[in-house]
Formats: C-alpha cells, structure tokens, sequence
C-alpha cells in the first residue's frame, strides 16, 4: 500500500501500480466502512498533512479555535517517502519509515475519519481520494499557499511539472473535498479548476497565517520607523533567493545555475545573498509558515513561487527572475503573469537581475507600487471573509 500511495510524490505510477492502488482502494473502503459501523462521530476536526512533520502554524491556531468551540482537534501528520525522500513520519509527527510504519499511519487515518465531524487538509492527501464518503466528514481543503502564482493540480495535467491524466485518473488527485478555501475573490476560479471543486464550493478564507503576516508587517514597519531593525540598516541590506519547487529533473532550473555560480552574483549585488531552495527538493519537510529569513530581508527574489505573496502581505519588494519564462507557460502554466501584471520587476537575464536588485536595493517604493498590481488581486475581499473554521462550514454544528 505504501508503494502505490506514496509514488504519488513524483507523479509517476511504477509498473503494476494501477493494480496496487486498486487494491489498496478496496482494502482501505473496507475497512473505512467497518469503523464507521463500528465508531460512533464526535465533535472532532482531524488535521491532515502528508508532507509536513509539524504543525503548520495554521493548524495550531485552528486547532485552538475548534478547541475554544468545545470540540477536540487531533492533528495527523506525515512526510510521505518519495524518490529524494528518505524521511518520514508516523502520527505523532515523529520520524519513521517502511511499509508497516505507514500502513500503520494509514489505518489510523481510516479510524480518525470515521470518528470525526471534519477534515482540514493543507495538500493533496491520497487516502481522502480514493475513500468513498457518505455526508460526513466534511472535507476543508485550506491549501499551503497564497494566490494563484503558477498552475497546480488539475490545472497542470500531462506537463512535465504537472500529473499525468492516468495518475490524476487512477489516485483520484484532488477529490471528495466538501469545501475549499482561497485567499481572495480573484483566485476562486483557478483553484476551483486546480482542485476539481465546483466554484461555488471554493469560497474566501482568512488563514491564521494572513492575520500573522498582517500583524508582522505593522511591526516590521514600526521598527523601520524607529531604526529599531538592523536590516533597516543601508549598510546590511539582505536579499533573499528563494525559488519554486521544481518538481521535475527535467525542467530547467534557473537558480541552481545561479546558486553555482554563486560568487559572481554575490560580488556584483550590494548586499548580503542567502540561499533558499524549497526543502521538499532535498527530501526535508514541506514549510509550515514564514520563514524567519524572509522576515528577515530586505529584497526578495523568485521565479514562480506563492513567496511572493508572503512578501506583498510583509512589504517586502519582489523581483521575478524569470529567464525559462517561455518553457514555465508551458509547464506548469501560469495564473498570475508578472510579465504582464508588474514588468518592471521581471529580470530575464543575469545583466538584468543585478541592476534591478541593486536599484531596488536602493529605493524599493516604486517596486511595492509595482507589486501592488501583482499580489493585490490575490487578497480581494479577504478584509471581509470569515475566519472562524467551524462556524464558516459547520456552522449549524456550533
């Protein structure tokens, strides 16, 4: 069971897998259906992530708020193997490994689902899509990211940074939510493709981490007024590099040969570089919140990850090094498009990258304005939304 569910994590089926997951379907209906006769529902909400061995910071605070509701919130987490992974996780978060470690994680799934009144997911999770659900549970899909950057999902079916049709067919990629959560009215459309959920069950929520961010930028700009930040400082100004996840080895990969030329970049920008490449390429556990590093800086750089709308909520300015820009249409595709939405930040050359880092370096209004147009839409009607879990989709069961 393992092999099927967890080859998911690179988009590939090995041979026999339609086969195994077949049987595994089977298996875990089965035994979903025996402890739902078995097990009587409570006013419980699991919390389930499959590439993260802590709680997210979403998960902690909604989880005290379901508790603060009277209601009992168990978090079930675990990294999931793939072919740069050799980490995981049973469900205490712990780490761990083997076929019997996760069809241990797995059955204890089963039970928890059957025990509880709802279900958050923060990814794709591959025991909700291949279980067959009656009413309950409710199933909150609250996704990991800001916006509606690059393609995702069902969105990027048959690219090279995306699932095959055969694998989205056979594992039942993204199924069976009852309900998902987006950060603004202008992204509900591409998540209700990208999730396979009708649109008018993908609705505006606020995230515990959006009222983080929020309240981190009113401190942050308190101490830029003060001088109370040393990265405020014009003699320490800090520049983040900090790309998408590249799924595929085949797709290019533009700041890895940036990070190899390392010092030629780091001596022609007026600032101090740190490198930041998506932990789940190296097999490490998916993010759960803002970093301390893009707290941190003063300038942040990406290609096509959702960190940019981390740093918009910030005020952080953002360049776009997007030299693959054509090949990224293609794979995964693009929601959002810098190039035509906020062109002033694209870099599509390393010439240009350096003087739009050092010219924002020195000034970064004009970049903040910029980005405005870029970010803004993600978050409209977010001032407006609900964020109270429970009462926004079990609001008759408080």
């Amino acid at each position: 069971m393992q092999a099927a569910l967890s080859s998911i994590s690179h988009g590939k089926m090995l041979p026999m897998n339609g086969l195994f997951v077949g049987i595994s379907k089977a298996g875990m209906n089965a035994l979903y259906r025996m402890f739902c006769a078995t097990t009587k529902r409570k006013n419980m909400v699991v919390f389930l992530s499959r590439q993260a061995t802590q709680a997210s910071y979403d998960f902690s605070e909604l989880a005290k708020q379901v508790q603060g509701h009277g209601w009992e919130a168990v978090m079930h987490l675990a990294q999931v193997r793939s072919k740069n992974n050799t980490a995981g996780s049973n469900a205490s978060g712990k780490s761990g490994s083997g076929m019997f470690s996760y069809a241990f994680h797995v059955v204890r799934q089963l039970k928890l689902l059957a025990t509880c009144r709802m279900v958050v997911l923060d990814r794709y999770d591959p025991v909700i899509g291949l279980l067959s659900f009656s009413d309950e549970p409710c199933i909150v899909q609250i996704w990991h990211a800001f916006g509606a950057y690059k393609k995702f999902g069902h969105q990027s079916i048959d690219t090279l940074e995306g699932h095959k049709q055969e694998t989205i067919d056979t594992f039942n990629i993204h199924h069976n939510y009852s309900w998902v959560a987006c950060s603004g009215e202008d992204v509900r459309a591409a998540f209700s493709e990208a999730l396979n959920t009708p649109i008018e069950r993908v609705i505006v929520f606020n995230r515990p981490e959006y009222f983080e961010l929020v309240r981190l930028r009113q401190e942050l700009d308190a101490q830029k007024a003060t001088g109370g930040h040393s990265n405020f400082n014009t003699q320490s100004k800090r520049v983040l590099f900090a790309p998408t996840l590249r799924k595929s080895k085949h797709s290019p990969h533009p700041f890895r040969k940036l990070y190899e030329g390392a010092p030629h970049i780091e001596q022609a920008i007026n600032g101090q570089i740190t490198w930041s490449f998506h932990p789940l390429e190296d097999g490490l556990p998916a993010p759960g919140n803002a970093s301390q590093l893009l707290q941190d800086t003063n300038l942040v750089v990406t290609d096509y990850s959702s960190i940019a709308y981390e740093a918009y909520l910030l005020g952080k300015p953002v360049i776009f090094y997007i030299p693959d820009y054509e090949s990224y249409e293609e794979s995964p595709g693009i929601n959002a498009d810098p190039v035509k939405l906020c062109p002033s930040l694209c870099a599509r050359t390393e010439e240009e990258l350096v003087e739009l880092v050092n010219k924002t370096l020195e000034d970064s209004s004009q970049s903040l304005a910029a980005l405005e147009a870029f970010a803004g839409p993600a978050f409209e009607g977010a001032q407006d939304a609900s964020s109270d879990l429970l009462l926004t989709f079990l609001p008759d069961s408080v």
